[in-house]
C-alpha cells in the first residue's frame, strides 16, 4: 500500500525550491477534488513539510508561513470531518499533529497544544485500532505513546517495505524512510 501516489510535477518543483508554486498546484487540485484522500493528504503533508524546515532547510524569501499555515489547517479540518475512518489520513495526520500540535492552530493559548497533541494520538491509536496489520499505524501508534520496545519490533517489521509504502522522491516521502528506520530511544 503507497502512502502518497508518485507526482513527478511535485518532485520537479521542489528539486527547483519552487514552494510557493507546490502550495499553489497542489490547493488547486485539492480545490478540484477534495474528496480525494491522496490529494487531501499531499497538500497537508507539503504545507506541513515546508513549515517544519521553514527556518533551517529551506529559502523562504518571499514565502508567507501564515499562507502554508492556513492552507494546513483548511485541508486538516477538512479531512477531520470527511476522513475520519481513513486509515491513511487518520495515520499520516495524527502522526504531524501529535509530532508539531502549533502547527495546526492559530491562536496562542497553550491548552491549544496539548489538545492537539493529544488530538494527533488519538488519531494514531484509532488507525491502530481499526487496521492493527496497518504497520505504519503500528509503528506511528507505538511511537506516539513512548513504547519504545514494541515501536522498534514494529520498526524492524516496516523496513523491508519502506520503498513500497514511499515510493517517490518527495521531501515528505524522504522524511518517512529517514524517521522510520531510527531507532526509538
Amino acid at each position: 500500500m503507497k502512502i502518497f501516489n508518485e507526482d513527478k510535477y511535485l518532485e520537479q518543483l521542489e528539486k527547483e525550491e519552487k514552494w510557493k508554486d507546490i502550495k499553489k498546484y497542489l490547493y488547486e487540485k485539492w480545490k478540484n477534488n477534495k474528496e480525494d484522500i491522496d490529494t487531501t493528504l499531499r497538500l497537508g503533508t507539503e504545507c506541513w513539510n515546508i513549515l517544519e524546515m521553514w527556518d533551517y532547510c529551506i529559502n523562504n524569501d518571499g514565502l508567507n508561513y501564515e499562507d502554508f499555515q492556513d492552507a494546513l489547517i483548511e485541508v486538516t479540518e477538512y479531512g477531520l470531518k470527511h476522513f475520519t475512518d481513513n486509515i491513511k489520513f487518520l495515520t499520516v495526520v495524527g502522526y504531524m499533529t501529535n509530532m508539531l500540535p502549533y502547527l495546526f492552530y492559530k491562536e496562542n493559548k497553550e491548552e491549544y497544544f496539548t489538545e492537539w497533541e493529544n488530538k494527533g494520538r488519538s488519531m494514531l491509536q484509532k488507525a491502530y485500532h481499526l487496521s492493527q496489520n496497518n504497520i505504519l499505524a503500528k509503528v506511528l501508534f507505538y511511537g506516539s505513546i513512548n513504547d519504545v520496545m514494541k515501536g522498534n519490533e514494529a520498526k524492524e517489521e516496516i523496513k523491508p517495505i519502506l520503498a513500497d509504502l514511499f515510493p517517490g522522491n518527495t521531501s515528505i516521502e524522504q522524511y518517512f524512510r529517514e524517521m522510520l528506520l531510527r531507532e526509538y530511544e
